[in-house]
């Protein structure tokens, strides 16, 4: 099996990434007409939620924003910006979903390598990939008291993220060039979330087939 090399992103990629989660969560709390201080925890919450959920599953020392100070700084600089021009970034809402449709494989790949290099299995890996992507946008709804929009029929998003963990994890143990297998888990994973968000591709909603049955019958 291949050695899995530790994911680092370009500073510029990190920060951008990083910001748009903090713009996104301060938007959703100036919506539930929160005060600064909540415009702030959630703008943060969103932007580094899931990277905190996933190093505290790990068991992997302290969240990585505590020993990298420029991740709190991103995210706070995020979440001003979305508390301060409010007006502006609703209307870049296109843009904001472009580049976290972009960013969705990219945490996927962080999550997943994270996990793999401490020993976890495929499917505990994989769980831990879409955490990583999702843990943000899911204390962001619960922080403004609204319904985990992950859990609700709604545009790839978890799914986007499962199918991306599952094809790098996939082509890691068959032994593909690693480098190879973290670029197809980026592409997969950004390409159904943006397909999803473009034509409106939603998950389906549950069938109950036993009225199929009964009616056979």
């Amino acid at each position: 099996m291949n050695e899995v090399p530790t994911v680092v992103l370009p500073t510029v990629l990190e920060a951008l990434a990083i910001s748009v989660g903090g713009i996104s969560g301060a938007l959703h709390a100036r919506r539930r007409q929160m005060d600064v201080m909540g415009i702030l925890v959630v703008g943060f919450c969103a932007a580094l939620g899931g990277g905190v959920i996933r190093d505290i599953l790990l068991v992997s020392g302290p969240p990585v924003f505590l020993t990298s100070p420029a991740f709190l700084i991103y995210a706070m600089f995020g979440a001003v910006l979305g508390w301060i021009f409010a007006t502006v970034a609703s209307r870049a809402t296109m843009l904001i979903h472009v580049i976290d449709g972009l960013f969705i494989g990219v945490w996927v790949l962080v999550g997943a390598s994270k996990a793999i290099g401490t020993g976890l299995g495929f499917l505990a890996a994989a769980l831990v990939a879409v955490i990583t992507a999702t843990g943000g946008g899911i204390l962001r709804d619960l922080f403004c008291g609204e319904k985990v929009s992950l859990l609700l029929p709604g545009q790839w998003l978890a799914a986007a993220a499962l199918v991306g963990a599952l094809t790098f994890l996939s082509a890691f143990w068959l032994g593909v060039d690693v480098y190879v297998a973290q670029w197809m888990c980026i592409v997969v994973a950004s390409t159904i979330r943006f397909v999803s968000s473009a034509y409106d591709v939603r998950t389906p909603m549950p069938m109950d087939v036993s009225k199929i049955f009964a009616r056979s019958g």
